[in-house]
């Protein structure tokens, strides 16, 4: 073995180590970066979800403002109970319209962190849905009655307190809110 093949020997060894370092360092980096992506999707998750929360509690306070229904288009008859109803429930439904555009936001966050995790996360989502729809609901039920249907005292207080916020704070709503915050977090807990 002479010194040319020694050094050619020398040489290969060092491409070699070249090599296995760059893969090295690109596996740490592609490792560094999903970390990175996954805390960043669930990351937007929750804060939309914490968003959504927000924005429900909101639109169930109690208290309506002046103004708040001038927009809704008028009907030739109505009578005045008719108008304080309908306002009522413009103005409520309007008041979703945030939390409704943050379900949008969730619905495409929640997609792209099933792509990026692997892993279903729609149930969680479904979840905060179900009380927006359980609100509007609750206001169609409420201001959209027939004239001549009743309701029991305590579907009353239900639709009330659902529309207009609770009580008590362990109404249904915020359970179904706080149970879907708290399931989401769960599910989102080892990439945060």
């Amino acid at each position: 073995m002479n010194g040319k093949d020694v050094l050619e020997m020398a040489s290969n060894v060092a491409v070699g180590f070249s090599a296995l370092a760059v893969a090295l360092l690109g596996f740490l980096g592609l490792n560094t970066w999903r970390k990175r992506t996954r805390f960043e999707v669930s990351r937007k998750m929750l804060g939309l979800a914490k968003k959504f929360c927000n924005e429900i509690q909101q639109s169930r306070y109690p208290w309506g403002h002046s103004g708040e229904a001038d927009s809704r288009p008028r009907q030739e008859h109505e009578t005045p109970e008719e108008t304080a109803a309908l306002d009522e429930r413009y103005a409520r439904l309007k008041r979703l319209q945030p939390a409704a555009e943050t379900i949008k936001d969730l619905l495409q966050a929640t997609w792209e962190a099933e792509a990026v995790l692997g892993q279903d996360l729609f149930e969680h989502t479904s979840a905060f849905i179900q009380v927006c729809n359980k609100i509007v609901m609750a206001i169609e039920e409420r201001y959209m009655q027939s004239k001549g249907a009743e309701m029991s005292k305590d579907d009353f207080m239900e639709t009330m307190t659902t529309i207009y916020g609770p009580v008590k704070p362990d109404d249904s709503v915020t359970t179904m809110l706080n149970t879907a915050t708290d399931a989401l977090q769960k599910a989102l807990k080892r990439y945060i």
